[in-house]
């Protein structure tokens, strides 16, 4: 029998820059943020979208774009372990003065601002942060990209209101049913595992579109798979075996699939 080997999927992490699928708008408008700030214009771009919606994937991904295409230093900061010390405005110049001979601008990521978007001082950080560079003598070419769900944006703006004009919005909703199905097509077509055409419309149909459960039932039906295929009765299991379901299906692209558990 021919070994599996790892697994291709990625539950609970950053999907790697190299499988990276779908999103084109939102890549577009970014990149288009990124273009500016090499231009030497700061720019400040605020991903929203529920959780497990591939904030983070998407986020690394055009900080990996930006460095190839733009020749930005990117630089992701997550919210445990780092204070507003840690990331104000001596540690952006440092970073940049450090590398400006390579680099044309500087990519902040601040991911998973669930603490800190709570604080009063962080909305008055990131607008002080942001403005003042722009209006200094020599502004740092900095693109800030703040990752969070919408709830959080507005607790920004409810403690300092005018953060509301800092920030170009990019929502991120559910991936398109094709999305959907190339994501669970490459991620099983590099361990050489096929799946058929039923099981793929229950994988899609109970992922409703969402990353995070793309990865969990991936995983799942690669675990539960006994060969080197995903047929309808893998895919079934996988959806019983998975207890996680989303907070909400709004804009999932579906199909009804007769036979398979509702969940």
């Amino acid at each position: 029998m021919t070994e599996k080997g790892q697994s291709p999927f990625h539950p609970g992490h950053p999907v790697p820059v190299e499988h990276f699928v779908g999103r084109a708008n939102e890549v577009a408008r970014i990149r288009r943020a990124a273009r500016q700030v090499a231009a030497g214009k700061p720019q400040a771009v605020f991903i929203s979208g529920e959780s497990g919606i591939g904030k983070s994937s998407l986020a690394q991904f055009v900080r990996f774009t930006a460095e190839r295409e733009q020749g930005l230093l990117g630089y992701s900061l997550l919210e445990p372990g780092h204070t507003l010390e840690e990331i104000a405005r001596p540690l952006l110049r440092s970073l940049y003065e450090q590398s400006c001979e390579s680099h044309r601008g500087l990519l902040l990521v601040l991911d998973e601002i669930l603490g800190l978007a709570t604080e009063e001082s962080f909305a008055f950080f990131i607008k002080d942060l942001f403005d003042s560079n722009a209006l200094s003598d020599r502004p740092l070419p900095l693109l800030l990209l703040l990752c969070g769900t919408e709830e959080r944006r507005r607790k920004l703006i409810e403690h300092h209101p005018p953060v509301a004009r800092i920030f170009e919005v990019t929502n991120i909703g559910p991936l398109s049913e094709m999305e959907s199905r190339e994501i669970f097509s490459r991620a099983f077509g590099r361990v050489q595992i096929e799946v058929t055409e039923d099981a793929m419309d229950i994988l899609c149909w109970h992922s409703g579109g969402l990353p995070k459960l793309m990865h969990l039932l991936g995983e799942a039906a690669f675990r539960l798979a006994p060969g080197m295929e995903i047929n309808a009765s893998v895919a079934v299991q996988a959806t019983s075996a998975k207890k996680e379901r989303p907070a909400s299906r709004r804009g999932a692209r579906r199909v009804r699939i007769p036979g398979s558990p509702d969940l």
